[in-house]
C-alpha cells in the first residue's frame, strides 16, 4: 500500500515505557489509501489458541494478524539501536511511503471526498468510534462528556452527536478548543483550569452526573475526573494512554461504575460506515482538519503537535 496523506497523532506522551525497543514516547502517524496492484510475498500463520471462544465481538480486533504478532508474540517489539539506544516505531510504519496492512483495514474512498481530509478516517476517527460505538454503545439521549477534546476527543463529541446523545459536555484547558468543540456538537464546554469540571458537569446534568464519561488525554487526573462525573451505573471509556495512578475502588465498586478500556475500532465493519457518514456531512472532516503540512515540514508537525498548537486535527502530505 502507497501512502499518500498521513494524519498526526501522538501516543505515549504521558506514559513511561520501560520496556527497551517498545516505543519512546515519540508520535507516530498513519493513513491508508489504495492497494498496491502486485504483491511480492506472502505468508500464512496458523495460531492454535482459544482466544476466539473467550472474546466478544467488540473485542474481535485482539484476532487480527497484527495483534497476535505484536501482542501475544511481540516481534514487533524487536528494533534497532544507535549507540545502544533503541530506534523504536508503530507497527505500522509512521511516514513510509509503502508498508504493510491486511486487506480488511481497507475501503473504498469516493471521489466526493478529498484524500487530505480523509486520512484522519483510520486514525483519530475510527479511534473514536470505537470507543463511542462499541465500548460506550451511546443510545440517543445519552449524556456524554468528553474530557480532552484533541483529534481523537473531538471526534467523540461528532460520533456522539451522530448516535444521537443529548448533553454533550467537552472538557479542555484550551479555550480555542473548547470554542471548536461547539461546531462539533458540544452542548456546553468546560475550562478544567478555571472551573472543577467534576462540579460543573454535575451541575448541568441535575446533580447526576452523565450516562458517560470520555477519557481522551491519558493523564491520572483527567481518568479520575472521569470516574466522579459519572452516574451510579454510568460507563467510563478509556482511550488515553496513561502513566499508572491512584483509582478510587470504593467508588467504582459501591456506585457500580464500569471502566471500559478502548483501543481502536474494527476496520472491516467500521471505516465503510465512516466513509458514509463523512460522505453525508453527518461527519464533518473539513472541519476536523485544521492543519496541513508537506512532508518537508513533518519535523515542524509533531512539534507542533506536541506543543499543543493543532486543534483537532493535522495531517502530512507526503506526495
Amino acid at each position: 500500500m502507497r501512502t499518500r496523506q498521513s494524519s498526526l497523532l501522538t501516543i505515549l506522551l504521558y506514559c513511561q515505557i520501560n520496556e527497551p525497543g517498545c516505543g519512546d514516547g515519540r508520535p507516530y502517524s498513519y493513513s491508508c489509501v489504495f492497494v498496491c496492484n502486485e504483491v511480492v510475498d506472502s505468508a500464512i500463520l496458523v495460531f492454535n489458541c482459544l482466544i476466539c471462544s473467550l472474546l466478544s465481538p467488540y473485542q474481535a480486533s485482539f484476532l487480527d494478524y497484527f495483534w497476535n504478532i505484536d501482542i501475544i508474540i511481540g516481534l514487533l517489539k524487536k528494533s534497532y539501536k544507535i549507540l545502544g539506544k533503541p530506534i523504536s516505531m508503530y507497527s505500522m510504519g509512521g511516514l513510509a511511503e509503502y508498508c504493510v496492512v491486511p486487506a480488511h483495514g481497507l475501503t473504498v474512498l469516493p471521489n466526493s471526498l478529498p484524500y487530505s481530509e480523509s486520512a484522519i478516517l483510520g486514525c483519530a476517527v475510527i479511534t473514536a468510534y470505537g470507543a463511542m460505538a462499541h465500548a460506550a454503545q451511546v443510545r440517543p439521549g445519552d449524556s456524554v462528556a468528553v474530557i480532552g477534546v484533541g483529534g481523537v476527543g473531538s471526534s467523540c463529541l461528532q460520533i456522539a452527536r451522530a448516535f444521537g446523545a443529548s448533553d454533550i459536555i467537552a472538557v479542555d484547558v484550551q479555550d480555542e478548543k473548547l470554542e471548536k468543540a461547539k461546531t462539533f456538537g458540544a452542548t456546553a464546554t468546560i475550562n478544567s483550569k478555571i472551573e472543577d469540571p467534576i462540579e460543573r458537569i454535575k451541575e448541568i446534568t441535575g446533580g447526576r452526573g452523565v450516562d458517560i464519561a470520555v477519557e481522551g488525554l491519558g493523564k491520572p487526573l483527567t481518568f479520575s475526573q472521569c470516574t466522579q462525573s459519572v452516574r451510579d451505573g454510568g460507563k467510563v471509556v478509556m482511550i488515553g494512554l496513561a502513566q499508572a495512578g491512584e483509582i478510587d475502588i470504593n467508588r467504582l465498586v459501591r456506585r457500580k461504575v464500569q471502566v471500559i478500556g478502548s483501543y481502536g475500532g474494527r476496520a472491516r465493519q467500521d471505516l465503510p460506515k465512516l466513509v458514509k457518514l463523512a460522505e453525508s456531512g453527518i461527519f464533518n472532516l473539513a472541519d476536523a482538519v485544521t492543519r496541513k503540512y508537506g512532508f518537508e515540514e513533518a519535523g515542524k508537525a509533531f512539534q507542533d503537535l506536541n506543543q499543543g498548537k493543532i486543534v483537532s486535527r493535522a495531517v502530512v502530505e507526503i506526495v
